[in-house]
């Protein structure tokens, strides 16, 4: 049966309101997550300036042995050798430290990433989105916070295709996955209550 003008217009206003109800919910939430994100920037701010500070006090030792000592070529090979092996051990705990800041929910989606990319070579916003149970629109809102944070994580799109994310060929060159995973065993076993041995469990 064909519908007659009004019958097509009252139609197209239906349609018209509910993805404008649609938006409206989808904005709700980019607002709550944006929300969450304040007191995360906060603490990754003091974080990072703790690890500039610590950083800045390697530097300045490491300055002080090459300015102290003008010796042959192979000494100073020795000393950028050095140089480099301080600063590799000094990024590899704080790398991993960082992850202690996460939220379950933002780890998550780092974890999502690292196995959909070995599984498909790559993740994309709508594959994350459906293992995590979440929206698209919230999953991007996260991924762009965990890129701007500094977290391993970098996207790329070839020929306007979908966004390809992957985590960084450093992060996952050292192994230092094993590490986070467990470091976010032990700060979960850290906050599950514990109970007197005396004292029963109901």
């Amino acid at each position: 049966m064909e519908l007659n003008t009004d019958d097509k217009i009252r139609n197209s206003f239906i349609k018209v309101r509910e993805d404008i109800e649609s938006l409206k919910r989808e904005i709700e939430e980019i607002k709550k997550v944006l929300l969450m994100r304040n007191n995360d920037v906060l603490m990754l701010k003091e974080q990072i300036k703790a690890q500039n500070e610590l950083i800045s006090k390697l530097s300045d030792r490491i300055e002080q042995i090459s300015t102290g000592n003008a010796r042959v070529n192979n000494d100073q090979q020795s000393l950028i050798m050095i140089h480099n092996d301080a600063q590799r051990s000094l990024v590899r705990p704080v790398t991993v430290e960082r992850f202690r800041r996460l939220t379950d929910r933002e780890f998550s989606i780092f974890m999502a990433i690292y196995q959909l990319e070995e599984e498909k070579g790559a993740a994309i916003y709508e594959d994350i989105a459906k293992m995590l149970g979440l929206t698209v629109v919230s999953t991007r809102v996260y991924v762009t916070d965990l890129i701007n944070m500094g977290y391993p994580i970098y996207g790329e799109r070839i020929f306007n295709r979908k966004m390809k994310l992957r985590i960084s060929k450093e992060f996952r060159e050292q192994n230092l996955i094993s590490e986070v995973l467990a470091l976010r065993e032990s700060k979960t076993i850290k906050q599950k209550p514990s109970f007197p041995s005396d004292q029963k469990q109901n």
